[in-house]
């Protein structure tokens, strides 16, 4: 069509040249990917050489990953055999044996990659102080990678039989499952007691002492719960703590409200001035109103004394009193305010001696 043109010729030959060069350097490529594909699949640290008989998966000794012997590089290789077949390219059988075996074995890679994943993370979704409550069921898990085939079997598995790597998958998928379904119920306990905790500091320690009673008996009766389901109360220590630092925070803070205000909601003490053997008196006497009514503020003030956390068994006692030493100040101020109230009751007498005839 172009033949007639002066210059198509030249173009004809520039053209078939480029081809040329361009068909030569596509060989070129595809033989130097051979060239590398087949060095690392010989090279038995490479991450192309998936021999049958390696370990598919392993605790690393530095940092504690479990890792699956199974390259990304291996997924990427069975689709660049794919695509260089359907493009007309002859494969060596050496690199079409080993993208089979990596085919094979590619949906195992795919769950065993998805269970470290898992394990690898899983310290990221539990709560801290409920970590030593998980370390039964995680050693558990651990013992699966360690010892596949049972603790007297130190064997491990390889990829050189399918069936042995399907079960190996399902013992640790059982693991997980377990090891997930118990983090997910110790979060929502965890959850409940939160909203339990908040409960209590938005209870008046003043007016609501018996809400406060019944919180903690709540809380205690979910820990004793959970050591009924099978939980070791020596691993529950630590959330035990946190809880009670919760409960610190909770009491302190209606602690603190209580002080501000005791002197206006003590019981009410009926006192009566009455006259008597010509002399002006209090019913019942000034110091019987005092004792009383400073009983009322003790009973209140030592509450943190006497307050236990969600195990009355736990040498945690020591947390609550310290909450005395820490409001000193809050304490100087109920007192004054005391001595002021009482100066009020003696000043009340004082309006009547007038009346009194000596």
């Amino acid at each position: 069509m172009l033949s007639d043109l002066a210059s198509y010729k030249p173009f004809r030959q520039l053209a078939l040249n480029l081809a040329d060069e361009m068909q030569e350097h596509q060989q070129d490529s595809f033989d130097s990917w051979c060239r590398d594909t087949l060095s690392a699949i010989s090279d038995k640290t490479n991450p192309l050489s998936l021999q049958s008989n390696s370990q598919i998966m392993e605790l690393s000794h530095g940092d504690g990953k479990l890792q699956v012997h199974y390259s990304d590089r291996l997924v990427a290789l069975q689709r660049e055999v794919r695509q260089l077949s359907a493009f007309g390219f002859v494969v060596p059988a050496k690199i079409q044996q080993t993208t089979l075996a990596a085919s094979k074995f590619y949906r195992q890679a795919v769950i065993l990659k998805q269970v470290a994943h898992f394990y690898n993370t899983i310290d990221q979704q539990m709560i801290p102080s409920q970590q030593p409550m998980l370390l039964e069921v995680a050693l558990e898990f651990e013992q699966i990678i360690k010892h596949p085939k049972g603790t007297s079997d130190h064997s491990c598995v390889t990829w050189q039989d399918p069936k042995e790597v399907g079960n190996f998958i399902s013992k640790l998928q059982k693991a997980a499952d377990k090891l997930t379904l118990q983090n997910r119920h110790l979060r929502r306990c965890h959850a409940t007691l939160t909203d339990k905790v908040l409960e209590l500091m938005d209870s008046d320690l003043l007016r609501q002492q018996p809400k406060w009673k019944d919180g903690l008996i709540e809380i205690r009766k979910l820990m004793a719960t959970l050591v009924q389901e099978g939980y070791n109360p020596s691993n529950m220590r630590s959330w035990k703590l946190h809880w009670d630092h919760q409960l610190y925070k909770a009491l302190e803070h209606q602690y603190q409200l209580g002080l501000e205000r005791l002197n206006e909601h003590l019981p009410e003490i009926k006192v009566e001035l009455t006259f008597r053997q010509q002399v002006l008196q209090f019913r019942p006497p000034l110091e019987e109103i005092r004792s009383k009514f400073y009983r009322e503020i003790r009973r209140f003030v030592c509450i943190p004394l006497h307050f236990r956390g969600v195990d009355v068994t736990m040498a945690t006692d020591t947390i609550f009193p310290k909450m005395i030493e820490q409001n000193v100040k809050c304490l100087q101020t109920v007192y004054r305010k005391a001595e002021l109230l009482f100066q009020r009751l003696s000043n009340a007498m004082d309006l009547f001696k007038d009346w009194v005839l000596d």
